[in-house]
């Protein structure tokens, strides 16, 4: 008797055995397979394996999902995601970026030392820009860690994540009937 090879199953010949198994392969790659599994325990091993599966499956019979279960998962959709619109979620975040940038924009408009407006500034004028600056700044801070912090535990979590979260259970339950 014939001693059989160790193998290495690559993915791509794993897909042509699965294939086979299935009676979907084509007539090249079905021989191709009986080679293989003809010289491998391993891969014979798998194809029995993929084989036995197939028969199980082909015993199933194809049955239409009931058109109350597709009701009931359509319906519970719609009430799902009648909430809140993603862009209504992320306006409030633009809206804030967009004021601290005219904040920034303007605050660097007059502070900078214009080449067409040549005024000397004393000392006491620099640090009282620079201290309004930083106010500016740091109001502009607070204002961007508030929204970071409302947006993602409040909206994102309770607008997205939620409904989602809520969804995926009712949808399961109405596919397998329970």
């Amino acid at each position: 008797m014939k001693k059989k090879k160790v193998l290495e199953i690559t993915p791509q010949l794993e897909e042509k055995i699965i294939a086979s198994a299935y009676g979907e392969g084509s007539v090249f790659n079905n021989l191709k397979v009986k080679r293989v599994i003809k010289d491998s325990e391993h891969a014979n091993a798998l194809y029995e394996q993929y084989k036995t599966i197939a028969q199980t499956f082909n015993r199933f019979e194809y049955q239409e999902c009931p058109e109350r279960v597709i009701q009931s998962v359509e319906a519970q959709v719609k009430r799902k995601s009648s909430g809140a619109k993603l862009y209504e979620i992320i306006r409030p975040a633009f809206t804030y970026m967009i004021l601290a940038a005219a904040m920034i924009t303007a605050i660097i408009t007059f502070t900078v030392d214009n080449q067409t407006n040549k005024r000397m500034y004393s000392s006491k004028e620099i640090q009282f820009a620079k201290e309004q600056l930083h106010l500016s700044l740091e109001l502009i801070g607070k204002v961007m860690n508030k929204t970071e912090n409302e947006i993602t535990p409040k909206i994102i979590n309770e607008k997205v994540g939620d409904p989602l979260k809520k969804g995926l259970p009712v949808i399961n339950n109405s596919i397998t009937g329970g």
